[in-house]
């Protein structure tokens, strides 16, 4: 290191330990394979495969926090953030990954059943 008056000064090793070893991931599973993880009207789950001692868990779905995206989702992309941590060590880790909501058309069934949701008043 140089001070303000040019002089040189150096210190002894400092050995550093790093601790932690929290991997924050996790895995979509939705009612479409590829990119497009879900239909509209179709459940989505998020599952944690985050690895390390783990005591705290944090999800974030475009702001919210649930842990599942459910049927009325309207089609678009939605980042979810997953945020792991141990209350003991302070250590964190964080992913984040798109789930993309999807529209579909509807399908046909000639002849029937039929079926209809009733509105509530």
């Amino acid at each position: 290191m140089t001070d303000s008056r040019g002089v040189v000064t150096t210190s002894a090793p400092l050995a550093v330990t790093v601790t932690g070893n929290l991997t924050a991931d996790f895995t979509i599973t939705g009612s479409t394979p590829g990119p497009d993880f879900g239909f509209c009207d179709n459940n989505i789950t998020l599952t944690s495969t985050s690895t390390g001692n783990i005591t705290d868990y944090s999800w974030s779905i475009a702001g919210l926090h649930p842990l599942q995206l459910s049927g009325g989702m309207i089609p678009g992309t939605y980042p979810v953030t997953l945020i792991v941590g141990n209350n003991g060590t302070g250590e964190t880790a964080q992913i984040t990954k798109n789930v993309v909501i999807i529209n579909h058309a509807p399908i046909a069934n000639p002849g029937g059943p039929y079926s209809s949701i009733q509105a509530v008043a």
